[in-house]
């Protein structure tokens, strides 16, 4: 029998589940279910299949681009990794094509640069700058930011471009990378016409401290696109008693409850427990409630008698009822039902463990050297918060990216 009869056929499935794998990882970066240990299993599969369709030659390639009629990231981000790794841009160029100015599209291609290491792909990085075409300047731009690379000549023309895309990812990055001299930029910023440059400079300055910026990502918080990521950079404000404030306006309003259970989580506060414990009883929150009352105490609900059965009837994402009008899908699918009974004892033996007076993650103060432990061992959720944090308290050192290939997030924590 001859063993490459069937060799088209097996570089098929590599094309097709190295755009599902993609996909997979893309949603765990963000799941409150997943650490590094679990990415870095995904990786490894994700990986196996770009080497199946590396060595499948030209096959590989074919594979890759005839799945590009989908125009969805996860094929995009496969063909990019070939692309990209035979230094062809004509095939490059298709991709961009297709991809535009579709962000979701372009971050797939810059995600498939940064599966490279940085000095792989840096001329061609620079080459896509100098074509003065956006959607391959954006790639350029936040191809640098997520490798944590200073480019300061694109920066600075990024920074004057007139395109808001271009604009809010290089004020992004120079957050990121903790580039303090852009701060006069970033005010001017915050008064440009496009919103979403707006909330993109209120952001990047509230990270070097601005009062100003703080003051109006405030106004954010009940921006359903922005809420969720200007909330942490509010809730780490010095001033306790206005954070409190906006956390209880925020919790008395039923559209912002879900936010405001966040901002407990973030804050780290034990006064907020019992108050955590009573949501567990409603099911529209109990489960965001049990990941704040994890986030803070450390205890994992998906171990003992801690985690139940969903509620009889509940349902929260969308049915396959063609009358159901509800189409947003379960934001909680990947948390544990709490039981609260069994919560609430185990707070009740324990709580004297916790000061009132301290900020706690994952059962710890909440230190510079804990938060570098949830960094290594945190949910992926919880780094991202550890990272912000770290960005914020330390002045000169750039952000975490929790984002990159694990093996390379392995070795940087390693030496930290």
């Amino acid at each position: 029998m001859n063993p490459l009869k069937n060799f088209s056929a097996y570089t098929e499935q590599y094309a097709d589940e190295a755009a599902f794998l993609w996909l997979f990882r893309h949603n765990a970066l963000v799941a409150p279910n997943y650490d590094l240990a679990d990415l870095a299993e995904l990786d490894e599969r994700l990986e196996a299949n770009i080497d199946g369709l590396k060595l499948s030659g030209e096959d590989g390639w074919i594979c890759c681009e005839n799945n590009l009629f989908f125009e969805e990231p996860g094929e995009i981000f496969a063909a990019s990794v070939i692309a990209i790794g035979q230094r062809n841009k004509d095939r490059l160029n298709k991709i961009f094509a297709i991809a535009v100015e579709d962000e979701h599209l372009l971050n797939a291609i810059v995600d498939a640069f940064v599966w490279f290491p940085f000095e792989h792909v840096k001329v061609q990085l620079d080459e896509l700058y100098t074509t003065n075409i956006a959607s391959k300047q954006y790639v350029a731009i936040a191809a640098y930011a997520e490798f944590r690379q200073d480019a300061e000549k694109l920066f600075n023309h990024a920074l004057t471009s007139d395109n808001p895309l271009i604009q809010r990812r290089v004020i992004q990055a120079v957050a990121e990378l903790k580039l303090k001299k852009y701060l006069p930029g970033l005010l001017s910023a915050m008064a440009h016409d496009n919103e979403a440059v707006q909330f993109s400079a209120c952001w990047a300055a509230t990270i070097f401290g601005n009062a100003l910026a703080m003051e109006k990502l405030k106004s954010f918080l009940l921006h359903p696109e922005y809420a969720d990521a200007a909330l942490p950079l509010v809730i780490m404000q010095k001033d306790v008693q206005t954070t409190n404030e906006i956390l209880r306006a925020l919790f008395a309003e039923d559209v912002t409850k879900r936010l405001a259970i966040k901002g407990l989580a973030y804050l780290g506060n034990t006064r907020s427990i019992d108050a955590m414990i009573d949501m567990m009883a409603k099911p529209e929150t109990a489960r965001i409630a049990g990941e704040a009352f994890s986030w803070i105490t450390g205890l994992d609900l998906s171990f003992g008698n801690f985690e139940t059965d969903a509620p009889e009837g509940f349902d929260a994402g969308p049915s396959e009822s063609e009358n159901d009008d509800n189409v947003d899908m379960d934001p909680d699918e990947d948390l544990p039902w709490p039981n609260q009974l069994r919560i609430k004892q185990w707070w009740q033996e324990h709580q004297q463990k916790f000061d009132l007076q301290k900020r706690y993650i994952s059962g710890q103060e909440m230190t510079i050297s804990t938060l570098q432990e949830v960094l290594k061992s945190g949910k992926q959720r919880q780094r991202s918060i550890a990272a912000l944090n770290l960005a914020v308290y330390q002045k000169e050192t750039v952000m975490f990216n929790i984002f990159l290939p694990a093996v390379r997030q392995k070795a940087m924590l390693a030496g930290a």
